[in-house]
């Protein structure tokens, strides 16, 4: 699915290596997709990292940038939760997810 941020979903850990959906705030973007429930599996989502650093007197710096499509299994939530943020909000973000049967 494709949605614009703020995504409006509050994403856990499973336990088991991934993240799961446990809601789907109402006024978010993914709601209004209608594409996206609670007890979704998250498996993939659109990221930006920095291609390049740079050392200005014992600062790093990141410059250059490069969209991927991030495996969310076995990754911290840290990890995915930094990758969702780093995404341009004027972009579109691709999300997999792995539907949940009801």
């Amino acid at each position: 699915m494709e949605v614009k941020k703020p995504l409006g979903l509050i994403l856990e850990e499973d336990g088991l290596g991934g993240i799961v959906v446990v809601e789907v705030v109402s006024e978010g973007n993914s709601a209004k997709t209608k594409l996206i429930r609670k007890g979704d599996k998250i498996l993939a989502i659109s990221a930006q990292i920095k291609t390049r650093t740079q050392d200005y007197g014992g600062v790093s710096v990141g410059s250059g940038e490069e969209m991927i499509r991030l495996q969310v299994q076995g990754e911290k939530f840290d990890t995915i939760m930094a990758a969702i943020s780093s995404y341009p909000s004027q972009k579109t973000m691709k999300i997999d997810v792995l539907k949940c049967q009801e």
